[in-house]
């Protein structure tokens, strides 16, 4: 059996969003006949000198970690992580076939060695794009390493990778620009047989909930045009049209209240006015998030346009959906090439406030009996079962080996 190593900078220790997209593509990878190794990422580790004895068994994958952190004092050591690397994938020598980089493991560099690393004993090297993200903020330190380190990871794909895996339609479009190489567009892919069934609610109050990480914990200021998720946004319009509406309840799992009022300083009096029906409950682990999408009567994505956004492709509307409850969210991404508006997705513009309010009103008072056939067809479309992308995976991968057997 061939193997395909899978490596980048996800946290296999608690299966965060990039681990899980990850473990959907090596799902696919699985069924075309490849034996899947994950190289994931965790700081946590006590003895990184020796990543083979981090090995792990993961959704069925074998699994080793790396410690590492992208930060400046890490520069020092980048050459010793690779090394790390190196070990693993010597272990992997004789059946390696492919090496796929989910963004980059370290930093930069560490793309460009890697790709020595395959050329050197032939095997193919394939680039799983997930974000364009911003380099606008943090220190200018920060900011001059963060703009060296993106700069260092797009150039060595559009040189140097054989082929890309776009999780967007916009990122594919931006590297298509610059390389002929195959590309496949692959969104956030689950094993829809392993999610839990919806629940349903007769009783008269509409539960909306919001699952992640809106913005950075650690302390950091940033403009509220850099928020990922505008959650603040959400809260403002669901709290305007209060009286309009039957009851709700939005829960926000991610991050406690403490943690967001210290950044949205100006939502203290708000959700001092509104906390019988805004809850926040702090972190929760993968499958309790699964849960709380599956008894929901809709999930909340708001997100404002720009770069990152229309890159990215939220692995939280993936489980929304395939746990059987329509997404309230705007329109970003290529999220409405999956979704049908009314249907499985209930879209809001942001750039007009009397219509969200509208649009949103009209959502919350949907009868329950039309929320339930929502949910139901949400979960019985399957639409982001990784065995529906199987062949186009097969594809792809078939157009990488016959160009690299023609150079």
């Amino acid at each position: 059996m061939k193997t395909a190593i899978y490596i980048g900078n996800f946290k296999s220790s608690i299966l965060d969003a990039q681990c899980q997209l990850v473990i959907g593509n090596c799902s696919i990878l699985s069924q075309l006949g490849y034996q899947p190794v994950l190289i994931g990422n965790d700081s946590t580790l006590a003895n990184p000198a020796d990543p083979l004895s981090s090995k792990t068994i993961l959704s069925g994958f074998p699994c080793y970690n790396i410690r590492f952190s992208k930060s400046i004092r890490d520069l020092m050591c980048a050459r010793s992580t690779h090394q790390q690397i190196e070990k693993v994938l010597s272990h992997y020598a004789d059946s390696l076939s492919v090496i796929i980089s989910y963004g980059s493991p370290a930093f930069g560099i560490e793309l460009l060695w890697l790709k020595q690393w395959c050329a050197q004993h032939h095997i193919l090297f394939l680039a799983n794009v997930v974000d364009l993200p911003a380099t606008c903020h943090g220190t200018l330190p920060e900011r001059i390493v963060k703009t060296l380190d993106r700069r260092m990871i797009e150039g060595t794909i559009i040189k140097h990778a054989d082929g890309i895996i776009s999780v967007s339609d916009y990122i594919n479009r931006f590297y298509r620009k610059h390389t002929s190489v195959p590309t496949v567009i692959l969104p956030p892919l689950k094993d829809t047989e392993d999610i839990p069934q919806p629940a349903f609610s007769d009783d008269d109050t509409v539960r909306i909930v919001y699952v992640g990480v809106p913005f950075p914990l650690d302390g950091r200021k940033m403009e509220e045009d850099a928020y990922k998720d505008r959650i603040d946004l959400f809260i403002d319009l669901l709290c305007s049209i209060r009286p309009q509406v039957p009851r709700f309840h939005l829960d926000i799992y991610g991050l406690t209240e403490e943690q967001y009022l210290r950044v949205v300083t100006r939502h203290v009096p708000l959700l001092e006015k509104h906390r019988d029906c805004i809850r926040f409950h702090g972190r929760i682990c993968h499958e309790d998030s699964l849960k709380n999408f599956a008894d929901a009567d809709f999930s909340v994505l708001f997100r404002i346009k720009s770069r990152m956004t229309m890159a990215g492709f939220s692995s939280k509307l993936v489980e929304s959906i395939s746990c059987g409850t329509p997404v309230i969210l705007t329109d970003t991404s290529d999220y409405l090439s999956y979704l049908k508006d009314g249907e499985s997705c209930i879209l809001l513009d942001c750039e007009d406030t009397r219509s969200c309010q509208e649009t949103l009103k009209a959502a919350l008072n949907l009868s329950k009996e039309e929320i339930r056939r929502r949910k139901a067809n949400c979960f019985s479309s399957r639409i982001f079962d990784y065995r529906n992308y199987v062949e186009p995976m097969e594809r792809f991968l078939n157009q990488v080996f016959e160009k690299a057997s023609r150079n």
